[in-house]
């Protein structure tokens, strides 16, 4: 439970970890998450969404999708396409009403030498 200005409100959150998407990982072959790695969180992000549809949700977390519409202008690099996955995140944003709080380019991880590219919201 948390208190808001005094009053009490149930807030579910969701704390998402989706692992990068690499060749050779397996996918899921037909259906709803077709072309989705099979360790896709997005599958179980959907279902705790639509569980929780009646009470106030807060989704963050690591989701390792690149878009342009929360990478930065000076990004580039091939994972800056789209995906079934990001169109699938972007659906749901949609669908559910989320807002990306963080603005488009914000970094939110250093690059490991000075060669790589600053990543975005992933």
């Amino acid at each position: 439970m948390t208190r808001i200005e005094g009053r009490e409100e149930e807030i579910v959150i969701h704390n998402v970890y989706n692992p990068n998407e690499k060749r050779g990982d397996l996918r899921h072959k037909e259906g709803r998450y077709e072309g989705f790695t099979t360790s896709s969180a997005l599958p179980l992000l959907e279902s705790a969404l639509e569980r929780y549809h009646e009470k106030e949700q807060l989704v963050l977390g690591d989701f390792n999708m690149h878009h342009s519409k929360w990478d930065g202008e000076n990004y580039r690099s091939s994972r800056n396409s789209s995906s079934n996955q990001t169109d699938f995140m972007i659906e749901m944003i949609e669908r559910w009403g989320l807002d990306l709080c963080l603005e488009q380019g914000r970094v939110t991880r250093l690059p490991l030498d000075h060669r790589s590219n600053q990543g975005s919201v992933e």
